[in-house]
This record gives C-alpha cells, sequence and structure tokens, in this order.
C-alpha cells in the first residue's frame, strides 16, 4: 500500500494533484520525497501538504513597513560587499 499527500499550497505548480510518498527526506527540515503520475521525483516542504497551506493568499495591499526595506537594502548590500 502507497501512502500519498496532496499538495494544498495554492503556489504550487502541483497543486491539488497527489503525489506518492517515496520517503519523508529530511524531517528536521520538513521535507518529503514524492513521485507524480509521470514517474517524476520532487522534494516539497511538508508545510505545502498541510491543509492549512491552502489559506495562503496574494494580498491587494504592501504590509511591509518601510523602515524593514531599509534593514533589507543594507543586509543585501552587505552580503554583496562580503563575495
Amino acid at each position: 500500500m502507497c501512502s500519498t499527500i496532496t499538495i494544498w499550497y495554492p503556489f504550487h505548480p502541483f497543486h491539488g494533484r497527489e503525489l506518492i510518498v517515496e520517503r519523508v527526506s529530511d524531517k528536521e527540515r520538513g521535507f518529503v520525497d514524492c513521485i507524480d503520475s509521470e514517474g517524476r521525483k520532487l522534494r516539497v516542504p511538508l508545510w505545502m501538504t498541510m491543509p492549512d497551506a491552502a489559506e495562503h493568499r496574494v494580498a491587494n495591499s504592501v504590509a511591509i513597513e518601510p523602515g524593514s526595506l531599509l534593514k533589507l537594502v543594507r543586509l543585501v548590500r552587505l552580503s554583496r560587499k562580503t563575495r
């Protein structure tokens, strides 16, 4: 008997599809190795297989404070200097 999962995350290309579970590959980081109906193998984050993942939506407006964006810009600039 095969174990299957469904991809609930609405932005995943396999959303709504049932996949065969090959194995839980990295329990600490939460990934599962699957096989689709055409035999292709893929690794999916476990959270995308939870029904709650179906609730993810794109917001109509931005919900990020300007100060957070400035911090992100500084972080990106710093990471470029260390390369």
